[in-house]
């Protein structure tokens, strides 16, 4: 699934509020296609150093973390999770310019 092509440059179309299969030009609403996805997170704890697994659903959420540079709390868009043997919380965020 992904967003239509457009057929002058073959690009996708961003601001598209479906989703189509390539194969079978089968269309989802935006809304309903995203709230279906999920994301599978291999990663080592920076806490306890315990290396997991966990998948969880693809929502991002604003979380306050304190800026290195300015000493400043701002809040950013991450999908967070825990760990399974510490308990604390893990943040994935966007790439930041």
């Amino acid at each position: 699934m992904g967003k239509p092509r457009d057929p002058k440059t073959g690009r996708a179309k961003i601001r598209s509020e479906e989703y189509v299969c390539p194969s079978c030009s089968y269309t989802v609403e935006k809304g309903e296609y995203e709230d279906t996805l999920t994301v599978n997170i291999y990663y080592t704890c920076p806490h306890c150093s315990h290396s997991g697994e966990a998948q969880e659903s693809f929502k991002r959420k604003k979380v306050q973390r304190i800026d290195d540079e300015t000493g400043k709390k701002t809040s950013v868009d991450a999908v967070r999770f825990q760990c399974q043997k510490c308990g604390k919380y893990i943040d994935i965020t966007k790439k930041m310019k």
